[in-house]
């Protein structure tokens, strides 16, 4: 307990074994109270409230409370630090004429709104210790107003003294870039550059909206070109003239009272070039309706197709004909031609436009690329007549006979080795788990493992080399005969870190790596794993 609060403790108590003086004592007793709490709360780190009213009012009925604040832990913070704040709170005794410790609740108020979710109570002494979090919804300004008060009804309490926190607003900014694929060599204008920026704490920046400056090359080194505003939610799009002398962009900003400043130096994701997949007929028949198309794409990346591009069509030899499509989103064209003349033809595909989520981007200077087949004369072979047609259809119908006939055999074959490999399976597992209940867990787990190699085996054909390890094996069973690699990935890990990286084990984890085999069981063998449990 202060100082203070024994000084007031000895008074009222001098105070109470008097109350047969006069009232003339009482008053005086009285007015060195108010003259001591004057002294008392005056310091340099307070100052003077004068709404604090230190006597009572005149309705019996309502006491005046006091809640003094010594102290914050910290004089700055940032969004997410935790705070303690210090304080003293007080009531008046009207029948004792004393001011007493408040023992009850305390709530937190900050910039005048009460915050009475965050709730500490006072101890025996009346102290306090508040503690809460710096929360993102605060205003962003220099100082926070940090106050506290009674949540108990009956009392009309005030803070003595306000206390500030000054909250860092300030934050690191990552500045993420979406930028779309250019064509190498070609000068763009209107070419949309988009992005948002986040605060270094993974959230979404939320705040005032200011301006970042696009720089052709190092802001030190290269040259000023335009601001680019990025709004309030963190997200900005604009459109700028990409030039070909510049290997490099970057977006830079000072920073303000809110956001820490940024720079950061990018490439633009250029084509090197352009290839195409041509899709030709093998052969191509004069005066027969033929099918030709094409798909384009860079040539680094056949993947990153030139989705809904512009481009133009020229067919040269001894016909001609041109003409200006737009690339399907797979980056891809078809067309039927018939072509009346036989001979030596050109197909040349002309990029005028590379199409993006902002809308077409002109391409300066065209791109082109070409390819040349021969248009041969039709012969008697060339269209079988509808016999040739029956009879391969008879022919092809009795091969998917037998082969549906072999199929079924097959099936019946591999029902009857089901049977016995699901018995000599039930034969292995009690092997299993006698090695385990033996201690011998890495000898059962080794077992177990090689019961799934057999099952493998019989169900591909596929055997496992020696040279192989485990883990190959599994990506092996998964890449060539499409084994569910969510069941035989957790298996094979498990298994390796017991029986290989002495991975602790135990009941639980033993029954875990038999489950992870149930799956596989019901996987390969189209039916439950029989019973499998530990005595």
């Amino acid at each position: 307990m202060s100082t203070f609060s024994q000084i007031r403790k000895r008074i009222a108590h001098s105070i109470g074994r008097s109350r047969g003086t006069s009232i003339m004592k009482i008053s005086l007793s009285f007015l060195l109270i108010l003259v001591l709490l004057c002294i008392t709360y005056h310091s340099p780190m307070q100052k003077e409230n004068l709404n604090i009213t230190l006597t009572p009012r005149s309705s019996i009925r309502t006491i005046t409370g006091n809640v003094t604040l010594s102290g914050l832990n910290t004089t700055t913070a940032t969004y997410g630090d935790d705070i303690i704040l210090y304080g003293h709170a007080e009531r008046w005794d009207g029948g004792g004429l004393m001011w007493v410790p408040y023992i009850g609740e305390i709530y937190l108020v900050v910039n005048d709104n009460p915050k009475t979710d965050v709730t500490t109570d006072t101890d025996g002494s009346g102290d306090f210790e508040l503690i809460f979090t710096v929360q993102s919804d605060w205003p962003v300004t220099p100082d926070v107003k940090i106050e506290a008060n009674t949540s108990q009804g009956g009392y009309d309490t005030f803070c003595y003294d306000q206390l500030y926190l000054d909250v860092d607003a300030t934050a690191e900014i990552t500045i993420e870039m979406d930028l779309l694929p250019g064509l190498e060599g070609k000068s763009y204008e209107n070419y949309p550059v988009r992005g948002e920026i986040r605060l270094n704490s993974g959230l979404a920046y939320s705040g005032p909206s200011f301006e970042i400056e696009f720089w052709y090359g190092d802001i030190s080194t290269g040259e000023y070109y335009k601001n680019i505003t990025v709004q309030s939610d963190g997200s900005y799009s604009d459109f700028v003239e990409i030039r070909t002398e510049f290997s490099s962009y970057t977006l830079h900003w000072d920073g303000n009272d809110d956001v820490i400043g940024n720079t950061q130096q990018f490439d633009f994701n250029t084509i090197n070039g352009i290839d195409v997949i041509w899709n030709l007929p093998t052969r191509i028949y004069a005066n027969q309706t033929e099918t030709i198309g094409f798909t384009l794409h860079k040539n680094t990346n056949p993947e990153e197709v030139l989705a809904r591009s512009n481009v133009t069509w020229i067919i040269t030899g001894p016909a001609s004909g041109s003409g200006t499509v737009l690339l399907s989103v797979g980056g891809s064209f078809t067309q039927s031609f018939t072509f009346p003349i036989e001979g030596e033809y050109t197909l040349m595909v002309v990029v005028n436009q590379y199409h993006s989520e902002w809308g077409e981007e002109n391409v300066t200077a065209s791109w082109t690329v070409q390819t040349t087949f021969n248009v041969r004369v039709a012969t008697v072979f060339s269209n079988l007549p509808w016999q040739f047609i029956v009879i391969g259809v008879v022919a092809a119908g009795i091969v998917v006979g037998i082969i549906f006939l072999q199929r079924w055999l097959m099936k019946l074959r591999v029902q009857r080795d089901r049977s016995k490999i699901a018995a000599d399976i039930e034969a292995r597992l009690k092997n299993v788990r006698l090695l385990y209940e033996v201690g011998r867990v890495k000898e059962a787990l080794a077992y177990l493992y090689v019961t799934y190699t057999e099952i493998a085996l019989f169900k591909y054909g596929i055997e496992k080399r020696l040279s192989q390890t485990t883990t190959e094996f599994a990506i092996l069973m998964v890449k060539q005969f499409g084994q569910n690699p969510q069941n035989i990935y957790p298996f094979i890990q498990e298994i390796e870190q017991v029986v290989y990286g002495g991975y602790p084990h135990n009941k639980q984890v033993f029954n875990h790596i038999i489950e992870l085999f149930a799956r596989i069981y019901l996987e390969l063998m189209e039916k439950p794993l029989p019973s499998f449990q530990l005595s």
